[in-house]
């Protein structure tokens, strides 16, 4: 009679924790994934946290946690994980009542792009393991990992050139609707610019400064379509890091960028372009738009996109021979270089870098044509 009781007794047991364990696991369950920093530079380190809570009395014996990650982060420890066109990462916890456990992964960023960990899939059992249960966690987690900086060693003396002539310039061309302020006379200042109000104040010549104009600037055009029917993302990537490298360069000596790509944005698949500014903010927000260019999304006609752009400029006044505008671009068939010379031929300021393999040679007749080799 005793045996038949506790037989009874641990069917019971069976069945009513089999119960209470579907019916209330979820309960005070929550799990996510953060990372460190949500930008990052190429081949930086970042670092990616786990974290699984079980805020109720009732213990959970395991807890398998699954998510993917792109295969461009290089986990440290890949013990558990698998590799296809993702990391698929499986790991284990034991959640005793009124827990959290945090595990965290570091990993380097080996390639630029925009990824998101959009859900976390969540397997677990019964208190005697005899039952599967499962879910799955919203997550949404987005990183933003930037272009590499490159050497523009292939780049140095027009950069130079750009920086000497801005500079020029920036002496002789000052806009006077934008007050700065007042200094004390300079022997190359104008007659014109002297303040005789606040010259009889300070006993002194003192003269008006005004900000440079805003006409002033360097256009960055990238062209993400190849010079051969086959796409190359090696060359692809050189031109998004060359821009990026070249923006930040020129940022770094106060001058005003704007960028312009045939690329689209990997979320809203719109064209991918930021108007001219300068600063840190907005080196920023050109490393975020090239992190965001999806290579898999179809390109616009570039040298439809560089008419149209100049055109627009010209049909209103807005284009000037004070600006300076680089095309980087391994495409480079006739009607991209017939139209590159016809800007040259108006007095406008162009360069045209050829990110291509060392192994192909580029034809450099154009005037201001620089070929910049890349390692296949």
């Amino acid at each position: 009679m005793q045996l038949i009781i506790a037989l009874v007794c641990i069917y019971i047991f069976f069945r009513l924790q089999a119960i209470i364990y579907k019916t209330s696991w979820k309960k005070g369950f929550s799990a996510g994934i953060s990372f460190e920093s949500h930008t990052c530079r190429e081949g930086d380190r970042n670092s990616l946290t786990e974290t699984v809570t079980n805020n109720k009395l009732l213990p959970l014996p395991m807890v398998n946690v699954k998510f993917s990650t792109p295969r461009s982060f290089v986990f440290e420890n890949e013990d558990n994980s698998s590799i296809t066109d993702y990391y698929y990462r499986n790991d284990v916890f034991t959640l005793l009542n009124r827990q959290t456990i945090k595990r965290t992964l570091n990993f380097r960023c080996m390639r630029r792009g925009c990824f998101n960990i959009n859900d976390i899939s969540i397997i677990t059992s019964d208190l005697l393991m005899r039952q599967s249960l499962s879910t799955k966690f919203v997550c949404n987690t987005v990183i933003h990992v930037y272009p590499r900086r490159v050497d523009i060693t292939p780049f140095e003396i027009p950069f130079k050139t750009i920086i000497g002539n801005y500079v020029t310039q920036k002496h002789t061309i000052d806009d006077p609707f934008e007050f700065r302020g007042i200094r004390e006379y300079q022997p190359y200042d104008t007659m014109r610019s002297i303040n005789w109000k606040i010259s009889a104040r300070q006993n002194k010549l003192q003269v008006n400064t005004f900000f440079t104009t805003a006409s002033q600037e360097v256009v960055i055009f990238l062209n993400l379509d190849s010079e051969v029917f086959t796409k190359s993302e090696r060359l692809q990537e050189a031109g998004i890091q060359i821009a990026g490298t070249l923006a930040d360069k020129f940022v770094a000596q106060r001058i005003p960028v704007a960028l312009e790509t045939n690329g689209h944005d990997i979320f809203t698949k719109e064209q991918i372009c930021r108007k001219s500014g300068s600063g840190p903010n907005h080196i920023e927000a050109i490393d975020h738009s090239l992190s965001r260019i999806d290579l898999n999304q179809p390109y616009d006609d570039f040298t439809t996109m560089i008419k149209d752009y100049f055109e627009s400029k010209i049909s209103t006044g807005g284009i000037s021979t004070n600006s300076f505008y680089i095309f980087i671009s391994n495409y480079r068939h006739d009607n991209l270089m017939d139209y590159y010379g016809t800007l040259k031929s108006l007095g406008l300021a162009c360069y045209f870098i050829v990110p291509e393999f060392k192994i192909t040679p580029v034809d450099v007749s154009q005037p201001d044509v620089y070929t910049w080799e890349v390692d296949a």
